[in-house]
């Protein structure tokens, strides 16, 4: 059977991936969601970044990401495939809300 695809980032939905496997079509879609996070530069990079580390994932992935405004944590939520749910607090003093240190969380809490 032969396999193909279709690079990720084609027409009106960017962060969407379509794969064409065999004769079934399979919509693979990472969602990214920041509120009250602060700078909208860093707000793109994090987003950027969870796309990327979730892409080759399987399945819809949805990630939901709030700052508080009494103090420096985020609250990050995971959901995927097969009633997959992780929430996360970011601590902001612990560095935690760098892109880097997100992909790493994200390879840690999410199963491959």
């Amino acid at each position: 059977m032969r396999k193909s695809s279709v690079p990720q980032g084609i027409g009106i939905f960017p962060h969407a991936q379509v794969k064409f496997v065999g004769l079934n079509w399979q919509r693979m879609a990472v969602t990214v969601e920041m509120q009250n996070t602060g700078d909208p530069g860093l707000q793109r990079e994090v987003a950027a970044t969870i796309e990327h580390a979730l892409a080759d994932r399987p399945g819809d992935w949805r990630v939901s990401i709030v700052g508080s405004q009494a103090n420096d944590q985020w609250e990050m939520k995971i959901i995927g495939p097969n009633a997959f749910e992780r929430s996360y607090t970011l601590e902001g003093s612990s560095g935690e809300h760098r892109p880097e240190m997100i992909r790493v969380l994200l390879g840690k809490l999410v199963p491959r």
